[in-house]
C-alpha cells in the first residue's frame, strides 16, 4: 500500500511539472522556455509563436494572444499535426484561426 502511495505521489510531481506552461514575455520575445515569436511564419492579421518546433496561431491582438504572452496557455485548444507551412504541428485556440492562417499564406 506504501509502495503504491509512493509510486503515485511520483507520477503526480512528475506530471506537475511536465505540465508546467512554457511562456512568452510582454515584450514577445520568449524566454529560457523556448518560446519565441516566428518571424519565418510571419503572416498579416496573426502572431505566430514556435514553441519545441510547434507553432502557436493567434489573431493579433486577441484575448488569447495577450494571455499568451503574459504566460497562459489557452485551457481550450485545437491541434493539426503537420499542417504546418513547413510541417510543424501548428496549434490555435479553434479551427477558424487555423484555416483563416492558411488562407492568409496563400
Amino acid at each position: 500500500m506504501r509502495l503504491t502511495i509512493g509510486v503515485l505521489a511520483l507520477f503526480l510531481v512528475a506530471g506537475l511539472v511536465a505540465c508546467g506552461g512554457d511562456a512568452a514575455d510582454e515584450n514577445g520575445a520568449g524566454d529560457e522556455s523556448g518560446v519565441k515569436l516566428s518571424e519565418k511564419h510571419e503572416t498579416p492579421g496573426f502572431v505566430v509563436y514556435e514553441v519545441e518546433g510547434r507553432l502557436w496561431i493567434f489573431k493579433d491582438g486577441s484575448d488569447a494572444q495577450k494571455a499568451f504572452a503574459d504566460g497562459t496557455e489557452p485551457a481550450k485548444r485545437v491541434t493539426r499535426v503537420g499542417a504546418g507551412p513547413d510541417g510543424e504541428t501548428i496549434i490555435a485556440v479553434d479551427g477558424s484561426v487555423l484555416d483563416a492562417f492558411a488562407a492568409a499564406r496563400k
